[in-house]
């Protein structure tokens, strides 16, 4: 799957204006242009390790898609992110037809990013990391896929090294529960993003090393 060109649009207008504030593309659509899954995806997060870069970008932003026809509507933070502004916000950017939820957030990186044709987008090795410590500490289906893919590319020691380094404070416990969860999910859940039968099979199989214990 990929990037279609409503999210690809948003992308590249927002980059253009938040790169100097530190921003790159991250999430799943970071994945989906760097050619490692082929999933639906419902957002476009960017993000910056500038300290006061989502402040500074958020109106910019705002002002650059709504210069290009988009409708831009700040979320309102929820409990979790309440008195967070610094860190993180929310938009919902909306064309004709469609609607995206947009995330501006403060995230370290560790690698330079890599400029493709939508903009500056996030390293594949802090990718890697980031989304291994997604799935430990929130266990979706999503995640699962995105890391199996990852196993395509490093081995299994290499992506938790990155994880480890992305957050010192993963737990192999935690680590072990995630592999734990992996084995009691249905099928079900993975066709919903579109694998079928085999592609299941494959997915586990590439996680069968991963940690239970």
């Amino acid at each position: 799957m990929s990037v279609d060109d409503f999210y690809r649009d948003i992308a590249r207008i927002a980059l253009a204006v938040a790169d100097k504030h530190g921003f790159v593309l991250g999430g799943g659509v970071a994945w989906l242009v760097n050619g490692l899954v082929a999933r639906p995806t419902e957002d476009i997060d960017l993000f910056t390790d500038t300290a006061g870069g989502v402040m500074a970008a958020a109106g910019e932003v705002t002002s650059a898609l709504t210069a290009a026809g988009y409708r831009v509507v700040r979320e309102e933070a929820d409990e979790l992110f309440a008195g967070m502004d610094a860190d993180i916000q929310e938009f919902l950017v909306a064309g004709e037809h469609r609607a995206l939820r947009l995330t501006l957030c403060r995230l370290d990186r560790h690698r330079a990013p890599v400029v493709m044709d939508v903009g500056p987008v996030m390293h594949l090795d802090d990718l890697v990391a980031t989304k291994v410590a997604a799935l430990v500490n929130r266990r979706e289906v999503r995640d699962y896929i995105d890391v199996a893919a990852a196993l395509e590319r490093y081995p299994l020691h290499r992506v938790l090294e990155l994880a480890h380094a992305a957050d010192p404070a993963l737990d192999p416990e935690d680590i072990a529960d995630a592999g734990r969860y992996l084995d009691r999910l249905d099928d079900a859940r993975f066709a919903l993003y579109g694998l079928d039968r085999a592609a299941i099979t494959a997915l586990r199989d590439r996680l069968a090393g991963w940690p239970r214990s």
